[in-house]
């Protein structure tokens, strides 16, 4: 029996994932609207290194000292390079489209304005599109304004537990730009070979053995031996799997004694 490699292969991106990739820097901006905690905006800042965008763009910035920088880690130049504004309107000179976020959706149409997109479908319209956008997270004690959410274009909601929905802002961050991330594809996964039939086979010869030798009673082993069968089914076992699983229990099976048949 032929064995694959052991290691899965990374996937290799696609031309039109690579350029996405190379374009989101430019096209992406995050803006904090009125942030008071400098930790926070230093862990937006290396938030925003670890997907790949540059531009941080904030509302009224307080001092950045020590602790942002600390928090920031690698991502300092992000902070050295902040764009101070004091209007909002002034994202509208570096976005086409502006995106608001709040923990407070609704579902009324007479509010529309704050009827939400899902972060999933928002990037999903967003990114094909080519324009340049920005990501507007309001103040972490209570968020964006009514009137601010109305001068965006777009309006999203990361659902949370109604007992407390609302994130940190870093978490916030997190989530939306992880969202943007996966869309893109960003994550290469890797290219897997599934185990083949005969290797099912083979597992399963060394767990009936495995039964055998400790006695398992005979009158449950099949439907028990069905059950193991079918449990591995639905773990699509790779390759990679099946080798480490199947060096696991044929040790077990040799460390077990013969089952001594009985004189009758």
């Amino acid at each position: 029996m032929k064995k694959a490699s052991r290691l899965p292969k990374p996937k290799q991106p696609t031309e039109e994932i690579i350029n996405l990739q190379r374009s989101i820097s430019d096209r992406i901006s995050v803006v904090l609207v009125e942030p008071k905690y400098q930790g926070n905006i230093g862990a937006v800042a290396r938030l925003m290194q670890n997907f790949g965008l540059s531009r941080l763009i904030i509302l009224n910035p307080p001092h950045l000292g020590d602790e942002a920088y600390i928090r920031a880690v690698h991502a300092g130049r992000i902070l050295d390079d902040y764009t101070p504004i004091s209007d909002l309107n002034e994202v509208r000179n570096y976005a086409n489209y502006l995106v608001g976020t709040s923990s407070v959706p609704t579902s009324n149409f007479r509010k529309f304005t704050r009827i939400p997109m899902d972060p999933e479908a928002l990037w999903s319209s967003l990114l094909p599109s080519g324009k340049k956008v920005a990501i507007i997270f309001g103040r972490e004690d209570d968020g964006l304004r009514s009137t601010e959410i109305e001068a965006c274009d777009f309006f999203t909601y990361i659902p949370a537990s109604s007992e407390y929905p609302s994130y940190n802002l870093s978490h916030a961050v997190a989530i939306l730009l992880y969202k943007m991330y996966e869309k893109i594809g960003f994550y290469p996964g890797v290219e897997t070979v599934p185990a083949t039939e005969e290797n099912m086979d083979l597992i399963m010869g060394r767990l009936d053995s495995i039964l055998r030798k400790t006695n398992y009673m005979t009158h449950k082993a099949r439907n028990s031996s069905v059950m193991l069968r079918r449990i591995l089914s639905r773990a699509h076992l790779t390759d990679t799997e099946f080798y480490k699983l199947m060096g696991i229990l044929k040790s077990i099976d040799l460390s077990l004694p013969e089952k001594q048949e009985e004189d009758e």
